[in-house]
């Protein structure tokens, strides 16, 4: 099983900020949203 997050959450971060941190969190795999609430 994989973690995944949706990082909305971390939006105050730079992108590779937010990438370090859910990294050290053990996450595996983000789910991106690109509005209208469609995330890839």
């Amino acid at each position: 099983m994989k973690l995944s997050y949706i990082p909305d959450s971390l939006g105050y971060m730079y992108f590779e900020e937010m990438l370090d941190m859910v990294q050290s969190l053990g996450v595996q795999a983000l789910e991106i949203p690109t509005g209208q609430r469609q995330h890839i």
